[in-house]
């Protein structure tokens, strides 16, 4: 293969991971994976009586409600959660098909990869004849023709097809509408989703250059709106987007593109983040060194750039982060970070960590290191500095979309175990859990490990029900699964 051809390839495989990096932080459709990949994550937070639970016992998947009742018998190989009253099984013949909320196939186990639904299409994959797309009645709505294909988001979906440049194999995506007729031909080495204004960002190798990529934004049509003049284009935020230009060395610009691919503001900026609310995270070279700070869309300042990074943006708050470098030289380098409104108060009391990740509008997640041979000591707090749960064996804090708190003591790697903070000094649910599975306010399930055989790596747990006291409603059987599988089943 010449090298040449085996750069593009390189280029392309590189693109596409990006690409579908940004698309599911941007795009707002769902992120997608092959279904032997999908998240089993069963953090749902509906507040329904109905939310079920799915329950591993006697080696097969099946699904328990809150009350503590089997709703499903366990006797798939494998289940997702359940999304809009569908979810994903597995037969032990490794073959894939959808259920509904009785346990009843309404699409046959007849596939050999398939995704959830969205915009009422799910992809389908035969191994003999590649991916393609059927309906919420289990009929082919797209032939399984392509090599690679993403849902459906606004009405398209992009697929992939494996064409030839000279010799060598290339990957091409296009477009396609939900009757399967193709929008835009696949032709480019990586595409972004459709967005809400109908549009998307696209990419390819100029033939004058094979060692970069150049974007542009399209139509659902194909038409270029905003030509091939860009290294890279965001996905727009009320039309407008972030974009740096064509570079063949040097230091990346950034700026942002109004519609019609005009520049709102120069490409001056070494970074440009998250758009939100009509603010912009912006960071600047100064004397060697990025500074980062909150800009507005006419190029004025919100926040001066004086701190090194802007760590997070969101909920109305700013993390800030300060990178000291120590004098020996071979420590490495300690982030001091501090939590600001969008006035430009210092929140938390003034107090400064070496870690802050902003949960809710009203909760954070603080850590510093107390040594270097220590692991990070972290804390959930209140934005005025107070603590939730006044415990230092704390170490970890993340929130769930209905505004609950799950938070562990232990470290990570090593048998944390997870709890429902009160937020009034205390727990509503001891941390004993490897996973709390849901909790809507009232009740909860999650897993407890009740054995771990270091030899065997085997896994023994039980699902238990539980009230909001902690009081427990129901544990299943012990249930043995090697670690591998566990972890990936409740990962």
């Amino acid at each position: 293969m010449s090298t040449r051809h085996s750069m593009k390839i390189k280029i392309q495989i590189a693109i596409t991971i990006i690409l579908s990096i940004s698309i599911s932080v941007i795009s707002g459709c769902k992120s997608i994976k092959k279904e032997n990949n999908i998240s089993n994550n069963v953090q749902s937070v509906s507040s329904s009586p109905e939310e079920l639970v799915k329950l591993f016992s006697d080696n097969q998947f099946g699904f328990i409600n809150l009350s503590g009742q089997i709703v499903i018998k366990p006797q798939f190989e494998y289940v997702s959660d359940f999304h809009e009253g569908i979810a994903i099984a597995r037969t032990k013949e490794n073959k894939y098909g959808f259920i509904n909320r009785k346990g009843e196939w309404i699409v046959p186990p007849v596939y050999d990869g398939v995704r959830e639904f969205n915009e009422g299409l799910a992809a389908v994959y035969l191994s003999d004849k590649g991916w393609g797309f059927i309906d919420l009645a289990g009929n082919v709505t797209v032939k399984p023709i392509y090599n690679e294909v993403r849902n459906y988001c606004n009405g398209m979906a992009a697929v992939c097809v494996l064409g030839k440049q000279d010799s060598d194999p290339c990957y091409y995506w296009g477009f396609i509408d939900k009757a399967g007729g193709v929008a835009v031909r696949p032709q480019y080495i990586g595409v972004n989703d459709i967005s809400k204004d109908g549009t998307a960002v696209v990419r390819k190798i100029p033939e004058n250059n094979l060692d970069i990529t150049i974007a542009a934004v399209i139509d659902k049509y194909g038409n270029i709106i905003i030509p091939f003049n860009f290294s890279m284009i965001s996905d727009p935020w009320n039309g407008i987007r972030v974009a740096s230009p064509i570079r063949n060395t040097g230091e990346l610009k950034t700026g942002l593109l109004d519609s019609n691919g005009k520049w709102l503001l120069e490409p001056v900026y070494h970074v440009i983040g998250n758009i939100k609310d009509g603010l912009v995270e912006a960071t600047i070279i100064r004397e060697g060194r990025g500074y980062g700070g909150i800009l507005k869309m006419d190029g004025t300042w919100l926040l001066e750039p004086v701190h090194n990074i802007v760590h997070s943006f969101q909920n109305n708050m700013m993390v800030f982060g300060d990178i000291y470098k120590h004098n020996s030289g071979t420590d490495p380098e300690t982030t001091i970070m501090s939590l600001y409104d969008l006035k430009g108060n210092q929140l938390l009391g003034g107090k400064t960590f070496n870690r802050i990740d902003i949960l809710t509008d009203k909760l954070v997640l603080c850590g510093e290191y107390i040594d270097s041979d220590s692991p990070m000591n972290t804390q959930v707090y209140y934005t005025d500095g107070s603590l939730v749960v006044p415990d230092d064996t704390v170490t970890s804090a993340y929130s769930l979309e209905n505004g609950q708190t799950v938070a562990c003591i232990g470290e990570l790697r090593n048998g944390a175990s997870w709890g429902i903070p009160d937020f009034v000094g205390g727990w509503l649910v001891q941390p004993q859990y490897y996973k709390i599975l849901t909790f809507n306010g009232n009740r909860g399930a999650g897993i407890k490990i009740t054995k771990h055989d270091k030899v065997t790596d085997i896994i023994i747990f039980v699902t238990e029900i539980f009230n909001r006291d902690g009081s427990i409603i129901y544990v299943s059987p012990e249930a043995h699964m090697n670690y591998d599988d566990f972890t990936k089943a409740y990962k």
